[in-house]
């Protein structure tokens, strides 16, 4: 049960209630009248900061953007190689996801809807900047886009492995080895991009 709200920051344990539901439910199973009622305000009080419940859990997925890029940024600071760093944003996207799974599915849902807000799509923009950044100084403006966005899709594929409920299993791979597989292809897509460049 998420905590009752007293004061201070409202969106917040709105957000926080809404993952909740989801952790119980599903997506579709969010309304903003049960986050309301969880927090322990009025059903009017969320609409003073949410449009509707897509405007709240496009909120969620901006702040689990935030939390990832904070992440990326670490990740970031420490690894010089871009390759070698573009391989680690693969493997921490989908630790994330897995550690996370709720918040996951929320944002592979709302994504596009933080992308067309102007109020959020400078999470998104930060969010993609470590990759890309590594993308560019690995293989240079030409091929930046495609190994970008080869990057996100390994990432989000194994992300989607490890938080659906029985497709890893089905296949016989534990999360742990999710991790490790994760890191291989982005590394051999990364070398592929290599070998086309000589």
């Amino acid at each position: 049960m998420a905590p009752r709200y007293h004061h201070g920051d409202l969106p917040r344990a709105l957000r926080e209630a809404a993952i909740q539901q989801v952790q119980e439910g599903s997506i579709a199973s969010v309304s903003i009248a049960a986050a309301a009622r969880s927090v322990g305000v009025s059903s009017g009080a969320p609409y003073q900061h949410y449009r509707d419940r897509d405007d709240l859990l496009a909120d969620v997925a901006r702040e689990t953007m935030e939390a990832m890029t904070a992440r990326f940024a670490e990740i970031s600071a420490a690894l010089a190689l871009p390759r070698e760093r573009l391989a680690a944003l693969v493997v921490e996207f989908v630790a994330y996801s897995i550690r996370h799974p709720s918040r996951f599915r929320v944002l592979h849902a709302f994504t596009p809807l933080v992308i067309a807000d102007e109020r959020r799509v400078a999470s998104a923009d930060a969010n993609a900047r470590p990759f890309v950044d590594a993308a560019r100084e690995a293989f240079g403006d030409r091929l930046e886009p495609a190994v970008t966005a080869s990057m996100f899709a390994i990432a989000v594929g194994f992300s989607q492995l490890g938080v659906t409920e029985g497709i890893a299993e089905r296949f016989g791979v534990d999360r742990a080895t999710l991790l490790r597989q994760a890191g291989t292809v982005a590394a051999a897509a990364l070398d592929a991009y290599g070998a086309a460049e000589s």
